[in-house]
């Protein structure tokens, strides 16, 4: 798969954890094989959401491995492979882990031993994904798993049978056990056809992927997924809808109809697209063909924005180029996302920077198309700095390319009438006739249509259009057809869809052989002295006018690279501003923090401090309001003695008027 893993594990369920009720937790309290099983279960789940949960599942595998079933070995592999994915490095542990060996072997003995179980595609499939996602690769388990999920095909469910096929395809197992990968992935086709409907978009993308990265793409299948995810299009994610377009690209599989809704989806959700996401789903498009107006802008455009990977740059300009190369869109990205690259070229692999360098020929060359440009193409400065920086990089890489990146990198030269650097130049033909010794038809015509869109490697297209000419009867048919395409191109007339005519491709050959003296031919290109400093005494044809157009080239290969550097300077200068800009903003908003903070600690304190002040306030009213209680209380009882001591003096007065009236009566 292109540039991170595809996460296929969330379409897994975990088996069904049967638990035996109060059971402790030693294996004294295993009885007998047929109650054991299912405490073994509950204790490996148990295990799994604990602290140190890898360590503690090692343990209970390791404790119980002799009691265990196919259900007890495939729970804990597919919690130790989904621990592994939370736990930084755990997964080189666990590969390196006695225990996991233990464990495979296990599983492998249980494999020999199974008999009808339905549980047994859920089990093949979480043994397989875990496999998978651990990154182990044990040719007697995946053997053994494929063959048993052939004999038991028609039991497996949509989502089970997908995530088996992702783990055989993410392993890489389609070279290495094509007796077991092939029959496998044809049983799994008709399986998938059975079961299509309502099977979910994740499920069959999941499915599209793995037939697309094993090779073993059957056309029938990819008709009826089409048909069938246009109906559960709205559930998918993003990654899901990158996977199937790129699967949908990779085999070559064009669907206009599933493309357009797909990328009328994209369109809306472009900007929950990660990098990878993006980059897979513009290649998948452009790799069969497919433009659509609105995605081709919005994805350039946010693609901008995003950091992107050598791979994704190589991918999305590749992408742009194949189906618009002169688009104002693919021109503006281009010119934002090469500058970025020089930063971290050291990052990119050779075929990256290929394609890279191809992408941007194609965009900004004079001609659409053709090799005979006749004007001179305006090259923009960041073009011309990031071919010069390529430059030195090409070629102390050159035998690290492939024949194709090779001659993309010839080309590209070409088609924007930049200068080779005579010491690449002779690298490349010292490379070029080292690889044809070896090299088959295809590779002869590659690097032939290359040395045609370069006018510097004109001696070597001479010796190169003799070479094809003896060789076409022995040419295949496309290597024919790709040879009368390139011809027609370099004439400048219509290519017809017609079976090649060998004798017009003969005499076309040998014309442009024609001046070239064969006793040459064979000669390799002498570069022995430094070009850059050689004397007039030492000019080889003793032609100043030569030695002035080298000198010239020369000149100018040390401009751009003189050029190359100063870019690369600023661009570094620039980058430690920028990181002086983010430390710079960065403790500005700390300080903006602290002041915020302490304002907030400010603003409580006074918050309180007017908290304790109203109740101050209120207890002294309240005192207030008590003293004025106490002294209304004083008064009345005041008043009431007063009125007490007044009835006792009238009582008293009473009484002695009545004794003196008794008195005189007497």
């Amino acid at each position: 798969m292109k540039g991170r893993g595809k996460g296929r594990g969330r379409a897994k369920t975990e088996p069904t954890a049967l638990v035996e009720g109060e059971t402790g937790g030693t294996r004294g309290n295993l009885v007998g094989k047929r109650t054991s099983c299912p405490w073994i279960n509950s204790q490996i789940i148990q295990a799994s959401k604990e602290d140190n949960a890898i360590q503690r599942i090692l343990g209970v595998v390791e404790m119980c491995i002799k009691d265990m079933n196919l259900v007890n070995l495939s729970t804990s592999l597919h919690r130790l492979a989904k621990l592994s994915v939370m736990t930084p490095h755990s997964d080189r542990m666990l590969r390196q882990s006695p225990v996991m060996k233990l464990l495979l072997t296990s599983i492998a003995t249980a494999f020999c031993a199974v008999e009808e179980d339905p549980s047994l595609p859920q089990s093949l499939s979480n043994i397989t994904w875990s496999l998978a996602t651990l990154r182990i690769v044990d040719y007697k388990v995946l053997e053994m798993a494929g063959t048993l999920a052939i004999a038991n095909m028609k039991d497996f469910k949509a989502f089970e049978l997908a995530s088996l096929l992702w783990s055989f395809a993410k392993l890489g197992c389609a070279d290495t056990m094509t007796p077991v990968v092939s029959p496998l992935f044809r049983a799994a086709t008709g399986r998938l056809m059975a079961c299509m409907n309502g099977a979910g978009f994740r499920s069959l993308a999941t499915a599209a992927w793995a037939f697309a990265t094993a090779r073993q793409a059957s056309q029938r299948l990819f008709r009826a997924i089409a048909k069938e995810v246009q109906t559960c299009l709205p559930s998918a994610n993003s990654q899901e809808l990158a996977n199937i377009v790129w699967a949908y690209g990779t085999v070559g599989h064009r669907d206009d109809q599933l493309f357009r809704i797909i990328a009328e989806e994209c369109v809306r959700r472009l900007d929950e697209f990660k990098t990878q996401e993006l980059s897979n789903t513009f290649w998948g498009f452009a790799s069969n063909d497919f433009h659509h107006e609105a995605f081709y802008q919005k994805a350039l455009l946010i693609a901008q924005g995003m950091q992107l990977q050598p791979q994704h740059v190589a991918n999305i300009l590749w992408a742009a180029a194949r189906l618009h190369r002169k688009h104002p869109a693919a021109r503006q990205a281009a010119l934002h996302m090469v500058p970025a690259c020089l930063g971290f070229l050291t990052s990119f692999k050779p075929q990256e920077v290929a394609s890279t360098a191809h992408a941007v020929a194609k965009i900004f060359s004079a001609e659409a198309d053709g090799f005979e440009f006749r004007t001179q193409p305006m090259i923009p400065l960041q073009i011309s700095m990031f071919f010069s920086a390529i430059t030195p990089w090409c070629q102390e890489h050159i035998q690290l390319f492939s024949d194709q990146s090779l001659a993309n990198i010839v080309s590209s030269f070409g088609m924007l009438r930049i200068n080779l650097h005579p010491s690449f130049l002779a690298s490349v033909e010292r490379q070029v006739l080292e690889r044809l010794k070896t090299s088959d038809h295809a590779a002869l015509v590659v690097f032939f249509r290359a040395t045609i869109q370069c006018p510097q490697l004109a001696r070597l297209e001479g010796q190169l259009a003799w070479t094809v000419a003896q060789e076409l009867l022995n040419f295949k048919s496309k290597e024919l057809r790709s040879l009368a395409f390139t011809r027609s191109v370099k004439l400048g007339i219509v290519h017809q869809e017609v079976e090649p005519n060998i004798e017009e491709l003969h005499r076309w050959c040998m014309e442009l052989a024609h001046g070239v003296p064969q006793d040459r031919w064979q000669e390799q290109p002498e570069y022995q002295r430094d070009k850059m400093n050689v004397g007039y005494e030492s000019i080889p044809l003793g032609s100043m006018d030569t030695h002035l157009d080298q000198r010239h080239q020369d000149l100018l290969w040390q401009l751009q690279a003189t050029q190359a550097a100063a870019s690369q300077v600023q661009a570094t200068q620039a980058a430690q501003a920028a990181q002086a800009a983010q430390a710079a903003q960065a403790a500005h908003a700390a300080q903006a923090a602290a002041a915020a903070h302490a304002a907030q600690v400010a603003q409580a304190q006074a918050a309180q401090a007017a908290q304790a002040l109203q109740a101050a306030q209120q207890a002294q009213q309240a005192a207030q309001a008590a003293e004025a209680q106490r002294a209304a209380q004083a008064a009345q009882a005041a008043q009431a003695a007063q009125a007490a001591q007044a009835a006792h003096a009238a009582q008293a007065a009473g009484v002695r008027m009545a004794i003196g009236e008794t008195w005189n009566q007497a």
